[in-house]
């Protein structure tokens, strides 16, 4: 008659004697000590891994944001495309962002791979100033000083002069945004004061520009 052979089966094994030692003191506890002894083993298995990391040469680990994927420039960050990790100290970038809200809504101004860390250069501010080109400014003006003058469109700005003629400051400046009572344009930066200098005397005009 067949019999099935179990793992039981055979010599038992031995352990050395420490660990049969061990094993008998272990199992001799009552379950309150060895709860109480299992809370010293993993207090001091943790106090280990606290040091080794306070040791380390690269400091301790600290929050950053990274990319879940790889994110073009011009990208539209939302929440599915940042996640969290820890990174030792000295290996974070300068500025690296801890907080995916500092970067959800945002645009990518430097394209990411998946992993990367972002940080402040990533990511561009919103806003007025976010459509802002390099080297220009945005100039606010009462939108009652330039009737017609709608967001999307371009004008030269003309400044009048103390002799009553004009001079004009900027040409093709474009019309960013209009916020309580004020249009944002685009201007020069070495155009910028004469052109506030003249929005404040209700001395700018406007030429719109076809298209």
């Amino acid at each position: 008659m067949h019999r099935e052979v179990s793992w039981l089966d055979g010599i038992p094994l031995r352990l050395p004697a420490l660990l049969d030692r061990v094993a008998e003191g272990w199992w001799r506890l009552a379950p309150r000590r060895q709860r109480s002894l299992i809370g010293i083993v993993l207090l001091a298995a943790t106090s280990v891994v606290l040091a080794r990391v306070a040791l380390s040469p690269y400091g301790p680990p600290l929050t950053v944001v990274v990319a879940r994927h790889d994110l073009e420039l011009g990208h539209r960050l939302t929440a599915e495309d940042l996640t969290t990790t820890r990174w030792p100290r000295s290996l974070v970038p300068a500025a690296a962002l801890a907080d995916p809200e500092d970067a959800i809504g945002r645009t990518l101004a430097i394209a990411s791979t998946a992993s990367g860390v972002l940080t402040d250069r990533h990511v561009r501010p919103t806003g007025v100033s976010a459509q802002v080109a390099p080297g220009a400014v945005a100039l606010p003006v009462r939108s009652t000083l330039l009737p017609g003058v709608t967001v999307g469109a371009r004008v030269d700005l003309i400044i009048r002069l103390g002799d009553g003629s004009g001079r004009t400051a900027a040409q093709g400046a474009s019309v960013l945004a209009l916020e309580d009572g004020l249009l944002w344009l685009e201007v020069p930066r070495a155009a910028a004061a004469d052109l506030a200098a003249a929005n404040g005397r209700d001395a700018l005009f406007a030429v719109l520009l076809p298209g």
